[in-house]
């Protein structure tokens, strides 16, 4: 399952000589051309997941994607990967995202139960919003972060742990 996952990703995401090449992108290529933000290794991949989920839940759409490649640069972070899942908040999970963000924050901050929006009461409700949804969204990059790494981590130490059992297991039958 991992092969397609891998195939997949390579077939449809840029190489790094084309970015390298990229008129808009030669001022940075250095760094967007550098190998390590391009391998696929236990450690940039979850770091990777991390900041892209860290980044798709604490950063408004449209920034994402400038502010992760710069972060993964920075953090030796799989670029692909790290784009990938800033995806997270896509037009369709926005909404549902800042509902969610906006309730959490008001219960982190122990707000009161906001009152069911008529016409006149939605104004004071998108006014009031910008610091509890901050905090909710905080909160959700941090732990879907967390949770993103260590799931990363665990599943490709039993992957491997799973392949050597198995090529141990031929060697036993061919021996």
């Amino acid at each position: 399952m991992a092969g397609h996952i891998g195939r997949f990703i390579q077939r449809y995401v840029p190489t790094r000589e084309h970015l390298a090449g990229n008129r808009f992108l030669r001022p940075v290529s250095r760094y967007v051309g550098n190998p390590n933000v391009w391998h696929f290794n236990r450690h940039s991949v979850a770091r990777g997941v991390a900041l892209g989920l860290f980044l798709g839940f604490a950063i408004p759409m449209g920034l994402q994607l400038i502010v992760a490649a710069l972060t993964a640069v920075s953090t030796r972070a799989n670029l692909a990967v790290t784009a990938l899942f800033t995806s997270v908040s896509n037009p369709f999970t926005v909404v549902p995202i800042y509902f969610a963000a906006l309730k959490t924050g008001d219960w982190l901050l122990g707000y009161r139960e906001r009152p069911h929006p008529g016409k006149e009461q939605l104004l004071d409700i998108i006014a009031g919003a910008p610091v509890p949804m901050l905090v909710g969204g905080v909160f959700f990059a941090a732990i879907s972060a967390a949770v993103g790494f260590l799931a990363v981590h665990f599943a490709w130490r039993w992957w491997v742990a799973r392949r050597w059992r198995a090529r141990l297991a031929r060697h036993r039958a061919a021996a």
